[in-house]
């Protein structure tokens, strides 16, 4: 989602990034009509993901929350 409509990126491997300028709903009803109503969950299955990563979330008086995975012991 942007604020500012701008064209897809494709990138090398085939996939392609499209900006809307919609709020969330309307993100999420085109992004599931775009996948047939299929989709993966991006953070199941992310139980203990604290054990192998250092997390940290920063979030801005605009509302939005940085979350930033960084590799323990690096």
């Amino acid at each position: 989602m942007t604020h500012h409509t701008r064209p897809p990126i494709e990138m090398e491997g085939g996939t392609t990034f499209h900006f809307l300028d919609a709020s969330p709903a309307e993100a999420l009803e085109t992004a599931r009509e775009a996948a047939g109503g299929r989709g993966v969950r991006q953070w199941d299955g992310l139980e203990g993901l604290e054990n192998d990563y250092e997390v940290e979330a920063t979030s801005s008086p605009g509302g939005v929350t940085h979350v930033t995975f960084t590799r323990a012991g690096a």
